[in-house]
């Protein structure tokens, strides 16, 4: 979409904001990929090199969340950039954030804002309003408050929970946009599921039980240091 603006001469250079993780296996090389004809700058690292990569002249820059504080007074001056994209959006879901601020004082300024998110909504409706406001403002001209009322009750003095409707609310005032279900990108066959058992190596035994002894004494001296139990 960025490229078609530019050709169209709408369009002169764009910033993504996305999770650090993705910043090259994902973004660079997508746009290397699908584009190659733009040039793409990472700006990540020491603070001398990410204002070193603003600099050097692109089509493209990609930075992480965190990492647009520390350019946002010159991304603010830099006119030539004026298409921004939010990758995974929902991380925007608290107005309250220095997060939040920082880049909302950077979109306000520039032409075109775009989000992105496959669950725009992860803990309430709610969710979707600081996300609103930041990529179309003036698709959420009220506040918080009247945003909660308008997709949830409160069913107790701490309690909230979502109106039947609710979906509907959120769909509306996260316009325009282009959505897709599940369903509408991904066919799939039928699971088969099958269950093969086989005998586990001497060298795999011993290398399985060594290490749950030590997991277990680990666990015993509470020296597990993992920050949920998924992981």
């Amino acid at each position: 979409a960025f490229d078609w603006l530019r050709k169209e001469g709408l369009a002169k250079r764009m910033l993504v904001v996305a999770p650090l993780s993705t910043l090259h296996m994902t973004w660079w090389r997508e746009a290397f990929q699908v584009t190659p004809h733009l040039k793409c700058n990472v700006l990540y690292g020491s603070r001398d090199k990410r204002f070193q990569m603003l600099a050097d002249p692109a089509d493209i820059y990609v930075v992480n969340h965190d990492g647009l504080e520390i350019i946002a007074t010159e991304l603010i001056n830099r006119t030539d950039i004026d298409v921004i994209v939010f990758d995974e959006l929902a991380v925007y879901r608290t107005q309250s954030t220095k997060r939040w601020k920082t880049a909302n004082r950077i979109a306000q300024r520039k032409e075109r804002v775009w989000g992105l998110t496959g669950s725009p909504t992860p803990n309430a409706p709610t969710d979707a309003y600081a996300q609103v406001k930041l990529i179309t403002p003036s698709q959420m001209p009220g506040g918080f408050v009247a945003f909660r009322e308008s997709v949830m009750v409160k069913v107790s003095t701490f309690k909230w929970v979502p109106k039947p409707s609710a979906l509907k609310v959120v769909e509306s005032a996260m316009t325009p946009a282009v959505r897709y279900t599940l369903d509408d990108v991904v066919e799939l066959p039928d699971v088969v599921m099958r269950t093969v058992e086989v005998q586990q190596s001497a060298q795999q035994k011993l290398a399985y039980d060594e290490l749950e002894k030590r997991l277990t004494t680990m666990f015993a001296e509470g020296q597990i240091t993992a920050v949920n139990a998924g992981i």
